[in-house]
């Protein structure tokens, strides 16, 4: 009886705060997004009456059933990262915003609900509650690692010795221009060292209690962020130590993040009334609220209208798939195809920026609409059911660090780019190899189990 009233509370908790978070969304896209530069709110305006109160208190009720109860498996980084960034924003955006029309939010709403609903299918399949001992992550995993690391480390210092420096806040576009053009074999290089070889030298020092480990993967982000200015490579860092806290030591994580949320609530509520006078709640606005939380939502909404306007890709946009599907004429002819986010950012946007948007939209909605978005949540719920299967040999921790960037990731790429540029495929080919190593381990220690007793 104890264990249900815990498990009450702290669903009450998570409810609370996730209803605090979206009331603070919808207030914030009607007094703070459209007067900000470059956010979602400059090309929509929205409205918060009675009516879309009512519904956000349903949408912050249907955010709470699907936020995982506990954080067992893989897909339940993605769920609890999907739900905060995505469904909860994406929900609240379209229900106050005035300029999508009813029709389209009939449509794209419910989907992105099924969506979610489909990916937390993926959730039902795994070794829930068993984890490996932290002996599992075996010291090969550090020495490819380190040997990835130091001999990208010393490729990226040799290619960029003479432009890298730390750029503050007036000078990161200056810099992110430097390395722009950067493509090809040089984009994977830079890619694979942060998120690759970076991570498991992080997700390794977790799993190990080694503080080592953990710098050296946080000095190869701090390496990259001096190269392309990119923020989130300072981030990273922070986010893997507020993972390892969560994955470690937090048994209820729904309680924790109902807090984590009131008190994102409070800061936004501090952007709203506050962020023109105050320069950390401008500065919050900007890259917390903005960036982070509404532009992802907001963009789900962006490319089902776009592209169920102009006409949908069919996956033309993808790498491989072009050698069987014809690009449709109205896109062939722009210049910055087949990155999506630029065709929006023109089309819709009407300015020059890369508007790139998470797997629902820019592999979903982009390419068939509501059938892509349910076709690409069915393709991660598969692939994700996949990996609660294969991390069941590996420490919690471990894999936590791994799947919760991924998760994060796919908040602002599409999952054909995860794989091939993110380290998608390179851990599924991990997770798979490590498990035939595992198993074929074990059926030699059972054999010799069986001679020494025949023997004997």
């Amino acid at each position: 009886m104890k264990l249900s009233l815990s498990i009450n509370k702290s669903r009450l908790i998570l409810f609370l705060g996730m209803l605090s978070y979206v009331l603070s969304i919808g207030l914030g896209a009607e007094k703070y997004l459209p007067y900000q530069l470059y956010a979602p709110g400059v090309f929509r305006s929205y409205s918060l009456g009675g009516y879309e109160v009512i519904g956000l208190i349903a949408v912050a009720a249907l955010c709470t059933c699907f936020f995982p109860t506990t954080i067992d498996l893989p897909s339940d980084w993605f769920l609890a990262i999907f739900n905060i960034l995505l469904l909860a924003p994406g929900l609240t955006l379209g229900i106050a915003s005035d300029d999508l029309d009813y029709s389209k939010k009939l449509i794209v709403l419910p989907t992105l609900i099924a969506a979610i609903a489909v990916l937390s299918i993926a959730g039902k399949v795994g070794a829930r509650g068993t984890h490996a001992s932290n002996e599992s992550a075996r010291s090969g995993i550090f020495y490819f690692a380190i040997l990835g690391w130091f001999v990208l480390f010393v490729l990226l210092v040799a290619k960029y010795h003479s432009v890298m420096r730390f750029s503050d806040a007036a000078s990161i576009y200056e810099q992110r221009a430097l390395t722009a053009d950067v493509g090809g074999l040089w984009g994977y290089i830079n890619l694979y060292f942060v998120y690759v070889f970076c991570t498991l030298l992080i997700a390794y020092g977790m799993s190990k209690g080694s503080l080592r480990c953990c710098l050296i993967g946080s000095a190869g982000y701090f390496l990259m962020y001096l190269i392309t200015a990119e923020k989130s490579q300072l981030i990273f860092p922070v986010f893997f130590l507020a993972v390892f806290c969560l994955a470690n030591y937090v048994v209820t994580p729904m309680k924790v993040f109902g807090v984590g949320l009131i008190i994102v609530a409070i800061v936004i509520l501090g952007v709203v009334y506050l962020g023109q006078q105050a320069k950390v709640f401008d500065f919050a606005g900007f890259y917390l609220f903005s960036r982070l939380i509404a532009t992802p939502g907001q963009f789900v909404l962006d490319y089902y209208e776009f592209f169920s306007v102009s006409g949908y890709t069919y996956f033309s946009q993808v790498r491989g798939f072009d050698l069987f599907v014809d690009v449709p004429s109205v896109y062939s002819s722009h210049p910055k195809w087949p990155q999506l986010g630029w065709v929006v950012g023109d089309g819709l946007h009407g300015i020059e920026s890369n508007s790139n948007a998470s797997f629902i939209a820019s592999d979903g909605a982009a390419s068939l609409g509501a059938i892509g978005m349910l076709l690409m949540a069915c393709g991660l719920s598969a692939y994700l059911m996949v990996f609660n299967l294969l991390s069941k040999s590996l420490p919690k921790v471990f894999w936590s660090a791994i799947f919760a960037q991924q998760a994060f990731l796919l908040v602002s790429v599409s999952l054909f780019s995860l794989l091939l540029s993110f380290g998608g495929a390179f851990y599924f080919l991990f997770f798979v190899f490590w498990e035939f190593r595992r198993q074929r381990a074990h059926s030699r220690d059972c054999l010799s189990i069986e001679q020494a007793n025949k023997e004997g």
